[in-house]
């Protein structure tokens, strides 16, 4: 007689495929986590950094173009330079408190150093602009005075223009050391994920091997008390098969009759 234990064939089974399941919501709870990291790090890059490389740029440019701008005005006095001058140069004050609201961040706390220099050249730039081009409108561009005038204009213009292109450099550094971290990151959650992937494949190979261990040892174990049990169920079936002798008491076999 066999003695009945807690871990059962079933129940073997099923304790395999429940481990089997939590071994995949494992994964997949690490599979979410890796994700997750990688988007905390992947989320400044489009809505801080690429925002402040743009208005950095465009910065630049209008400084750069209003400055051309307003020399062809007060060299050439070409028509309309003057007006395309200011609209380009009120375009990239806006555009510089833009990025100085951009920038409050901690992660472009770096950039105030150059916000707040560039922001210095433009205030330093605007009288001296406003003087060149009343000169230059009064026929007045000519002299040592506006000579002198116009070398400290464009003194300051230079320096705000290289102060605005250190600025631009400034913010693709950093955004390239933020895409470059984020990078990183990636690399690692696809490490981790690579790893309990592999540890639940060994976990998986070894959950199986041990269960078909089990089960085989107890199937052996029984073995012998299921062949017992066929047998004694095919002697039984053998011997309802042969023919039985008759109770009844008036039921006899047919003789042949005696000679006379």
């Amino acid at each position: 007689m066999l003695k009945r234990t807690f871990w059962t064939i079933n129940r073997r089974v099923g304790a395999s495929l429940l481990a089997l399941v939590v071994l995949s919501l494992t994964i997949c709870a690490g599979g979410v986590g890796a994700m997750w990291m990688v988007r905390r790090a992947l989320a400044p890059i489009p809505t801080e950094y690429l925002t402040e490389v743009k208005l950095s740029a465009s910065i630049q440019r209008d400084l750069l173009g209003a400055r051309i701008f307003f020399i062809y005005f007060a060299t050439v006095r070409k028509p309309g330079t003057k007006e395309l001058g200011w609209k380009r140069f009120l375009q990239a004050k806006d555009e510089l408190a833009k990025l100085r609201q951009v920038s409050s961040s901690e992660r472009l706390s770096g950039l105030q150093p150059d916000i707040n220099a560039l922001t210095a050249c433009a205030a330093a730039y605007e009288p001296v602009l406003q003087q060149v081009l009343a000169t230059a409108e009064r026929n007045q561009n000519h002299g040592p005075a506006y000579t002198k005038l116009l070398d400290q204009w464009a003194s300051l213009g230079r320096k705000m223009v290289e102060t605005a292109e250190r600025l631009a450099n400034r913010g693709i550094e950093m955004t390239a050391t933020a895409a470059g971290d984020s990078e990183l990151a990636l690399k690692r959650s696809m490490l981790g994920l690579t790893i309990v992937g592999l540890v639940a494949v060994i976990v998986g190979v070894v959950l199986a091997q041990v269960c078909a261990v089990t089960i085989g040892s107890a199937l052996w174990r029984q073995l012998p008390f299921k062949l017992s049990l066929l047998r004694e169920r095919w002697r039984t079936g053998r011997q309802s098969k042969l023919p039985q002798p008759s109770k009844h008491p008036l039921q006899r076999s047919k003789l042949p009759p005696l000679p006379r």
